[in-house]
């Protein structure tokens, strides 16, 4: 009976670390980097008019509030960890006197000042996580360590977009991070 039951252990256990080694790559894969906090913005050409539920003409597109919440360089050489992504995280919302609602609105920045060598700010309007009458956007590109990275200066403006792509006011904004 003791012959069995070993039996059975040794089994189990080469059965245990089969699959223990079988799902290694997909534990891997799955704590890889993933930042989801901006996407493109969908525009409708079809189905949107600058027009409130009345019938109220909406106005311009205001300019947008711009706030820098957070911007963060990579600490680490380029390897299996999110350690060498830079990550830059923002503010945009509506002034609270427009009659506009977030959900139509995408966000566009275009660099004025500076050179964006990193590839952060993208060619197409943005949408960004809802929070009342704003995005939080997150944006983050592939930095490396410290001792290879070049500082961040940058002018942008940044606009507003309509779901008919129509395109509002500027607010600059200065990006900053040695």
């Amino acid at each position: 009976m003791t012959t069995g039951f070993y039996s059975f252990w040794a089994l189990s256990m080469k059965l245990f670390a089969f699959v223990f080694a079988a799902a290694m790559p997909l534990s891997s894969a799955a704590l890889s980097c993933s930042f989801e906090g901006a996407w493109p913005f969908q525009p409708d050409l079809e189905g949107w008019e600058p027009f409130a539920g009345d019938g109220e003409y909406l106005g311009d597109i205001p300019a947008p509030n711009v706030e820098v919440k957070e911007i963060q360089r990579g600490k680490e050489a380029p390897g299996m960890s999110c350690g060498d992504a830079g990550t830059l995280r923002l503010s945009v919302s509506l002034p609270d006197t427009t009659l506009y609602e977030i959900k139509d609105l995408g966000v566009y920045f275009r660099v004025v000042r500076g050179e964006d060598a990193y590839g952060i700010f993208p060619a197409i309007p943005l949408a960004g996580e809802a929070n009342g009458n704003g995005y939080g956007i997150l944006l983050a590109w592939l930095d490396g360590q410290p001792s290879e990275q070049n500082p961040i200066n940058l002018e942008l403006e940044v606009f507003f977009v309509s779901k008919g792509l129509q395109i509002g006011l500027p607010s600059v904004v200065t990006i900053h991070a040695d």
